[in-house]
């Protein structure tokens, strides 16, 4: 146990460490509550201050959006994208053009 100590805590023993967890002097005198209570005040308004800005976003969202208008329409029109695309005849072509040379090169190694 005396080891465990060693190791965490070099150069004290513990009966030290487990005084000076008990007594709150030390805090009193280095000012540790006014400190304590300084950086809980801070936390404080910082989350108040998010919590504003949360609750105030769909009003500031509205406002926005009268000065920067949603935009309508987002997509192509379905005559563009469809015309993009091949008829089947070429499809059918292209198939059969692949077909054929497959067939060709399967030809030419049967007979080597």
């Amino acid at each position: 146990m005396q080891l465990i100590f060693l190791l965490f805590f070099p150069g004290m023993r513990p009966a030290m460490i487990l005084a000076s967890a008990v007594d709150f002097s030390q805090v009193i005198a280095g000012k540790g509550m006014a400190i304590a209570a300084t950086g809980m005040t801070i936390v404080f308004v910082a989350l108040l201050l998010i919590t504003m800005f949360i609750s105030s976003l769909p009003r500031l969202l509205e406002m926005i959006s009268t000065i920067l208008p949603e935009v309508v329409d987002h997509h192509a029109p379905e005559d563009a994208s469809r015309s993009l695309l091949p008829d089947e005849a070429i499809l059918a072509a292209i198939g059969f053009v692949l077909h054929t040379e497959m067939q060709r090169e399967v030809g030419t190694e049967e007979t080597t």
